[in-house]
This record gives structure tokens, C-alpha cells and sequence, in this order.
């Protein structure tokens, strides 16, 4: 059932984000006026550490769970479980220097505002559940929710981030 989900809504945001291009496009080339092009400050070598490890390990978090998800029949195990585990310790910390950092940049109410929070949200969930899932705790029905939540968590991360990073892009382009 999560295979069709995470199929369908990448569907959708790809069908989206071409139509939302497209009429931007047209929008644009009826216009053809030109604006000043304001550059943007060079990033920090901190900043560039905090951005760049996100990324990676957000990558790499995204490839090895969703692979095994999609493609495989089996949960994921051995190596690629201790992987997953340890750049998610990782993920962890770059997301709180992240939201150390750039915080106080998304204060007020836009839509990249309301991605970056919900992006901040849904990492969060990603990182409690997946710390309750390794305490002996819970029962197997607790377990199994915290991994249905950690899953759904992961798919709403992966679309907000593309939509986060389509907005930041659509503001950096008409600037």
C-alpha cells in the first residue's frame, strides 16, 4: 500500500511542479519585461558544511529507504539497516544546525516558509520515531505504527523538500 502512495504522490508533485513550470513559462514569455538580477550572498564555509551534509545524508537516507520500499519484497536488513541508521544519526545533527542556522530567516508566513517548517517537522518525526523504534519498550503493534510513521514521515520530507527547494528557486529566479 505505501509503494502506491509514495508512486502516486511523486506522480502528482512531478505533474504539478511541470504544470505550475509551464505556466510560468508562458506567464514570462508574455510579459517580457526584465528585471534587475540581485545576487545572492556567498554562503559561509559553516553554512556550506551544515547544507551540503543535510543533503547528502538526506540523499542517501532517501535512496536506501525508499529502494527498499519500492523495489524489494523485504524490509531492509543487514548492512544497508545499519547504513540507514547511522547517516540518520547524521541526518540528525546536520537538521539541527540547519534549524540553528536558517531559523530566524523563516519567520514570517509565505509558502517557502511553510515548507521549510513543515521540512523542520517531518525531519523531527523522522528522528523520534526512528529512536523509539530501537528502544525494547514498545510492543510489536507500537513498533509497528512508529514504522508506518516513520515511513509516512519520509514521504512527506521528500515532497516538501522538493517543494521547499522548487519555491527557493522560483524566488532566487525572480529576483
Amino acid at each position: 500500500m505505501f509503494s502506491i502512495i509514495s508512486s502516486v504522490s511523486f506522480l502528482v508533485l512531478v505533474i504539478i511542479l511541470l504544470f505550475h513550470s509551464s505556466q510560468k513559462q508562458q506567464k514570462k514569455s508574455s510579459m517580457k519585461a526584465k528585471s534587475a538580477s540581485k545576487s545572492t550572498p556567498p554562503l559561509s564555509p559553516t553554512a556550506q558544511i551544515v547544507l551540503g551534509g543535510l543533503s547528502l545524508c538526506f540523499f542517501y537516507l532517501f535512496l536506501s529507504g525508499f529502494f527498499f520500499s519500492l523495489f524489494s519484497t523485504h524490509r531492509m536488513y543487514g548492512l544497508p539497516l545499519m547504513l540507514h541508521l547511522i547517516v540518520g544519526l547524521l541526518f540528525a545533527l546536520f537538521l539541527c544546525a540547519f534549524l540553528i542556522l536558517y531559523s530566524d530567516n523563516f519567520s514570517s508566513f509565505c509558502f517557502q516558509n511553510l515548507f521549510f517548517w513543515l521540512f523542520a517537522l517531518s525531519g523531527l518525526s523522522l528522528v523520534v520515531t526512528s529512536l523509539l523504534m530501537m528502544l525494547p519498550v514498545f510492543v510489536y503493534q507500537t513498533q509497528k505504527a512508529l514504522f508506518e510513521i516513520h515511513r509516512y514521515s519520509a514521504l512527506i520530507s521528500v515532497l516538501i523538500s522538493v517543494l521547499f527547494l522548487y519555491t527557493a528557486f522560483l524566488e532566487n529566479e525572480s529576483k
